[in-house]
């Protein structure tokens, strides 16, 4: 396994890779044109590609490019930028059936692209019927204020918003995680789970993935939360615990000489 990909199956160990992929997919089954915003390995771009949607990417760091050309094969049909998103999305043409926001940059998502000025630059590169899907670390508890928070400042600019963890939600689970948020607008598009499992899913995230792909959560009707802005987005302070806990696991299962 490299980069969260086994070499020989060419399948991702990690559950929200599935969740990135085949949501938005089964929510516009006929789409033919992506945007990734964050490369990382290129997994989900990947998976896109070799089922005829053409991927553009955007980019900040020119090494994680590299890193994806020459190590994970990863060769798209579109366009890559190499700039900060919203400086990008700002200056962008045209409109996307799906676009893919995965900018998680080691312990939380930056919050300045999750505002509503975000937002607005991403909603008109939305083409009629596509999908906004973004992964987020975060948690999912009776007051999760970060993610109430995301999802309010979604529903300013789309007419659907839904929640997507990739772990266990009842109160034996871990509490936080990878946390897939769909967006779109017109009415509610229904899913059936057994045809988002059709395709393989690698054994060391198949039980996760069969357990809670396409089961959404609902968020509680009192959660706390606020409509982000550029003059207030206090996501840093409120997903302090979050990162902690992220920050611990990296640690605990990464490699000492690594960390060096």
């Amino acid at each position: 396994v490299q980069g969260g990909i086994d070499r020989v199956s060419g399948l991702s160990i990690y559950e929200y890779s599935y969740f990135m992929s085949r949501l938005p997919r089964a929510k516009n089954a006929s789409g033919t044109r992506a945007l990734a915003i964050g490369l990382g390995a290129g997994i989900v771009p990947t998976w896109l590609e070799a089922r005829g949607v053409s991927c553009d990417v955007i980019e900040i760091d020119p090494e994680i490019v590299l890193l994806a050309r020459e190590s994970f094969a990863f060769h798209p049909s579109g366009a890559i930028y190499v700039e900060d998103a919203r400086a990008c999305l700002a200056r962008l043409d045209g409109q996307w059936d799906y676009v893919l926001l995965d900018v998680f940059g080691g312990d939380t998502t930056p919050g300045h692209l999750l505002s509503s000025e975000a937002l607005a630059l991403v909603a008109p590169r939305i083409a009629p019927g596509g999908v906004l899907a973004a992964n987020l670390i975060t948690e999912v508890t009776p007051d999760p204020w970060v993610l109430a928070s995301v999802v309010r400042t979604m529903k300013t600019m789309f007419d659907v918003v839904e929640i997507h963890p990739t772990f266990d939600t009842s109160p034996a689970g871990p509490g936080f995680g990878n946390v897939i948020v769909i967006a779109y607008d017109g009415p509610r598009r229904p899913i059936e789970r057994s045809d988002l499992l059709l395709e393989p899913v690698h054994e060391l995230a198949r039980v996760a993935v069969e357990a809670t792909l396409g089961r959404e959560w609902l968020l509680p009707e009192d959660a706390r939360g606020t409509i982000l802005t550029d003059e207030f987005n206090p996501i840093d302070f409120f997903d302090r615990r979050t990162r902690e806990r992220v920050r611990a696991q990296i640690i605990a299962g990464t490699d000492f000489d690594i960390l060096l």
